[in-house]
């Protein structure tokens, strides 16, 4: 299964930009709420629509999606479980 998408979202994420995903799109990348998932393209356009209206929140959003990146795929973040696996904790 592809994951190219999965990676434009996290690379817009690590770029503080706010982002709002299909479900597909969002799949498998521990957001956190720091992204909007919209279900359908009425959602998405509602979605996008509010964050347009709204740039305070937007980049709010952003930087909860920057901010999350760094908590949860940064290199550090990433690597911390390795060691432990090899004693170095």
């Amino acid at each position: 299964l592809a994951r190219g998408v999965q990676n434009k979202v996290l690379e817009a994420m690590a770029m503080a930009r706010p982002v709002v995903a299909s479900l597909a799109a969002a799949e498998g990348i521990d957001h956190d709420g720091a992204i909007r998932v919209a279900p359908d393209a009425d959602a998405f356009v509602a979605a996008v629509g509010a964050l347009l209206a709204d740039p305070a929140a937007a980049r709010a959003l952003g930087a909860a999606a920057r901010a999350r990146v760094i908590a949860r795929y940064d290199w550090a973040a990433a690597l911390a479980p390795l060691d432990g696996l090899l004693g170095l904790a």
